[in-house]
């Protein structure tokens, strides 16, 4: 509605329903055709989405014949499968953790809020967030590792001394039970599974 606002205020003709067929470039100037008509214009922004977003996507092409290169496309914003065997067991859980991004056992990005685990891998915007640069990595043949953090609200130097004192507080109770009110149960099995506990 902004744009469209700013694009009335201006007096800028909007052509609707002209799917743009070919652009070329000739003296400096872009001719634009559609596929009702062809006009000439100074400049030119493809702004369309990408081929996975649309079915019949012809953006790509329209750049390809202006001569020019696109960059290496990928995805961005989007869930992550990862490697392992466990997922049956997580799946549909939701909950709030810290996800870091390491390469070579270096920090390159942290993100906190709520992860979505499913049957393939992890998803949710603390995901997406990461996404485009593990996707980055995996392209460059890097080997992108994330560490979930299920109890970000602890000291990572406190782990050990925190489950002490809540097992000093709750006596008599299973790992699972002192650690199901905080993390949901299916997540605590999962853990204790990889775990072997």
């Amino acid at each position: 509605d902004a744009l469209l606002s700013e694009v009335t205020s201006k007096n800028i003709k909007i052509h609707y329903n002209e799917p743009v067929t070919k652009i070329e470039l000739s003296d400096n100037k872009f001719i634009v055709t559609t596929t009702n008509d062809k006009k000439i214009y100074d400049k030119v922004i493809i702004s369309t989405g990408s081929c996975a977003y649309v079915k019949e996507c012809n953006s790509y092409d329209l750049v390809k014949k202006l001569n020019q290169e696109i960059t290496t496309i990928l995805p961005s914003l989007v869930p992550l499968n990862i490697k392992g065997n466990y997922f049956n067991k997580w799946d549909k859980i939701r909950c709030n953790a810290k996800l870091t991004l390491l390469e070579n056992n270096k920090i390159l990005k942290e993100e906190i809020g709520e992860v979505q685990l499913t049957n393939y891998g992890i998803s949710g915007i603390c995901v997406f967030n990461l996404s485009g640069v593990v996707n980055t990595l995996l392209e460059n043949n890097q080997k992108p590792i994330i560490k979930i953090n299920f109890l970000n609200f602890i000291d990572t130097k406190d782990y050990k001394e925190w489950l002490i004192d809540r097992n000093n507080k709750l006596k008599g109770r299973s790992i699972k039970e002192l650690l199901t009110p905080i993390i949901p149960e299916g997540l605590v099995e999962t853990i204790l599974f990889i775990s072997n506990i």
